[in-house]
């Protein structure tokens, strides 16, 4: 290559370099740049909220499982506590008396004896036995037999009437 030849590749690399090195392309980089850092920044703090929301729900999460445990602790304290009755009444007594508020017409009496002509005092009657069996858990079918004085099949039958009429079966 003789020394004209070299002169112009050099002329045209100083014309023309291959890579830019202007001001213009020095501030798009810089401004790219720029940009790619808003940008991380702005998803770091995108993070940042997503991880408080993370933590704020894990919070309440503990507070409800606390507040459940302390609602089944007072359940089974409920449930194993059972309400003094009046002297002379028991525990049945009472719940057939709540029953028989939907059924103002009816007594104790009606209940206890034995008659399956009114459809209103068979319909009293099963009412009581599932109340009983499932208010008074300590009654068993036969104890609830003895009470209204009735045949234990007749609390069998009435038991699974109502679980018939619940869908349970």
């Amino acid at each position: 290559m003789n020394q004209a030849q070299q002169y112009q590749t050099i002329r045209a690399r100083l014309v023309d370099p291959p890579v830019k090195l202007t001001r213009e392309a020095l501030q798009e980089r810089d401004d790219k740049i720029a940009s790619l850092k808003r940008t991380i920044r702005v998803h770091e703090q995108m993070q940042d909220q997503k991880q408080a929301i993370i933590d704020n729900l894990r919070q309440q999460i503990e507070i409800a499982a606390e507040a459940e445990s302390r609602l089944v602790k007072e359940l089974r304290k409920a449930k194993m506590t059972v309400a003094t009755p009046p002297k002379g009444e028991t525990a049945a007594d009472i719940v057939v008396d709540d029953v028989l508020t939907q059924w103002p017409h009816l007594t104790k009496d009606h209940i206890k004896n034995n008659s399956r002509k009114a459809a209103d005092i068979v319909a009293a009657r099963h009412s009581c036995i599932i109340a009983l069996a499932t208010r008074v858990p300590d009654m068993s079918y036969g104890e609830i037999a003895r009470y209204l004085g009735v045949n234990q099949s007749t609390i069998k039958y009435a038991m699974t009437e109502g679980r018939l009429a619940k869908g349970e079966y």
